[in-house]
């Protein structure tokens, strides 16, 4: 059985409907019919056509017109879109790493546990704070007892292995 790799260029062509058009440029010319038809049907006088009727469905089918004309590969709405999003972002980002942005609530909640407790200090811990003291001080308890041997030894992978043994 025969088989063929399709490249990744082809997969990324955009389709074209009729007449060398796109989606996106029939989409355009179908949203210039349909504001002319809301413009004849709609605006006064309806189903009548006006003098300021003709201008107005001219002007906004141009605009339409010219949004769809392929340039460069993409489409001149597309260029406006890019334009529009590249003038729109922030025009400086300064990273500060002591940025206060988003620490509002931590600072008041610390300041409101510090004023509450302030002649207890063991309550101004948090759990972790308490978890993180057990461990120190059961590791010490084993380091510090004399019946037991700790020996340390790198591993291959860069960490430590730590061996407890009795004497």
């Amino acid at each position: 059985m025969r088989t063929t790799i399709v490249p990744a260029q082809i997969t990324t062509v955009e389709d074209k409907i009729a007449a060398n058009l796109t989606f996106v440029q029939i989409m355009l010319l179908f949203a210039a019919l349909t504001v002319a038809t809301l413009i004849y049907m709609l605006a006064p006088i309806p189903m009548k056509l006006t003098s300021y009727k003709i201008p107005l469905v001219l002007v906004l089918s141009g605009i339409c017109l010219i949004l769809s004309i392929r340039l460069k590969g993409k489409v001149i709405i597309e260029w406006f879109l890019i334009i529009a999003t590249f003038a729109l972002r922030p025009q400086f980002y300064i990273f500060e790493k002591n940025d206060i942005t988003s620490r509002e609530e931590i600072i008041d909640e610390k300041l409101k546990i510090e004023k509450t407790n302030a002649h207890n200090p063991v309550k101004t811990m948090r759990k972790t704070e308490k978890r993180l003291i057990a461990d120190i001080v059961a590791v010490e308890r084993v380091l510090l007892n004399p019946n037991k041997n700790v020996s340390f030894a790198l591993s291959g992978k860069g960490g430590i292995n730590v061996k407890v043994s009795e004497k």
